[in-house]
């Protein structure tokens, strides 16, 4: 049975993303300092069957595979030939031809070693990157079992996590991407593995007291430092005091959306006429997508404004600040008709045995 709340999470986290890509966030409440690290956490709910030894090594691999991977590479040769036929009619600058874009290194090397995508699908660097962090997870199995079983070994290993998250974050793949990747799975894995504590122990804390402490938190770092913000594709967490606010603004932040969505779910009537779980539900397919929708918008204003032209939409970043909140309705209602349309129109038709996986919430 689903857990309404975690849908609701991760909806809003989804809408979170949107609004980071479009330049539209809440003040004072940027999504770009905690909305990874939330996906990651959230993420960690789903492994305690698998620590419980419900599931094999082999099992829990290969669900992941094809609940991640089998969509991520089809999405991802899509994207490749829209890439290719955009930049072939001048709409977006690309560098390469046909089969550069299309090479085995672009398919799939790059996503996990740099986060590589095609501009067009940049959001879906998460999916590799999430995937390498279920590896992770599967050859610690052994030490996640034994803090399950004896609680008494849960503060060493999340002091043992707190000090491989700050080294990790020393290394941006700016500076070398090979440690990068590797940083950046070790600080997913951090997210992840919070998220299964979290989880397993959610009846023994507080939410109400959880929710105050955490904005507490976020709050008095945000009003006396600043907001801080943190690009996780990259693993760029900064450096001083930047780096060593990184974890308490990231955590508390993806404890103050966990908290609202509980407080949602038991409360509130606002959730279900959003329909957050929904979102939450489809948020791997919305996460693919949403930046299409960019670049639609993006199409049609430079087609309506005089003296602009499509070889000005050399990035899909490209916007007009002063409608900034027209692209997040309209990225957000696009990717909500894409997974409709596929959800109730091609699944039943056309999408079968593999690719009925585009229908289906890989969580």
């Amino acid at each position: 049975m689903r857990d309404n709340s975690v849908d609701i999470a991760k909806g809003l986290g989804i809408l979170f993303v949107i609004g980071g890509h479009c330049a539209f966030e809440i003040p004072d409440f940027p999504s770009y300092s905690f909305h990874i690290p939330l996906f990651y956490f959230i993420s960690g709910f789903f492994i305690h069957s698998y620590i419980s030894r419900k599931q094999t090594c082999a099992q829990f691999v290969k669900k992941r595979f094809g609940s991640l991977l089998v969509p991520y590479f089809i999405y991802n040769i899509i994207f490749g030939f829209v890439t290719y036929l955009l930049g072939f009619i001048g709409i977006l600058n690309i560098a390469g031809g046909f089969f550069d874009l299309l090479s085995f290194r672009n398919l799939v090397l790059e996503p996990f070693i740099s986060g590589h995508q095609y501009q067009i699908s940049l959001a879906l660097w998460f999916v590799p990157s999430l995937f390498l962090v279920m590896l992770l997870v599967a050859i610690t199995r052994p030490a996640l079992s034994l803090i399950v079983r004896n609680r008494a070994y849960m503060l060493f290993y999340v002091i043992f996590l707190v000090l491989a998250y700050y080294l990790s974050a020393s290394v941006s793949s700016h500076e070398n991407r090979y440690l990068g990747m590797l940083g950046r799975t070790v600080i997913g894995y951090v997210y992840c593995v919070l998220g299964m504590l979290y989880y397993l122990n959610r009846d023994r804390i507080p939410k109400l007291a959880l929710f105050l402490l955490a904005l507490f938190i976020y709050a008095a770092i945000a009003h006396h430092y600043g907001q801080y913000t943190y690009i996780s594709a990259h693993n760029d967490y900064g450096s001083g005091l930047k780096y060593r606010l990184s974890l308490p603004v990231t955590l508390s932040g993806t404890l103050v959306v966990v908290a609202v969505a509980n407080m949602l779910d038991k409360y509130g009537r606002i959730a279900r006429a959003a329909d957050f779980a929904w979102l939450g539900r489809n948020s791997y397919h919305i996460m693919a997508v949403h930046l299409s929708f960019l670049l639609l918008l993006n199409l049609a204003i430079t087609i309506f404004i005089p003296g602009r032209s499509l070889a000005d939409i050399d990035n899909i970043f490209f916007r007009y600040n002063r409608i900034i909140f027209v692209y997040f309705f309209f990225a957000t209602l696009g990717s909500w008709w894409y997974v409709k349309f596929i959800n109730q129109r091609l699944h039943e038709k056309l999408l079968r045995g593999i690719f009925s996986r585009w229908s289906k919430d890989p969580a």
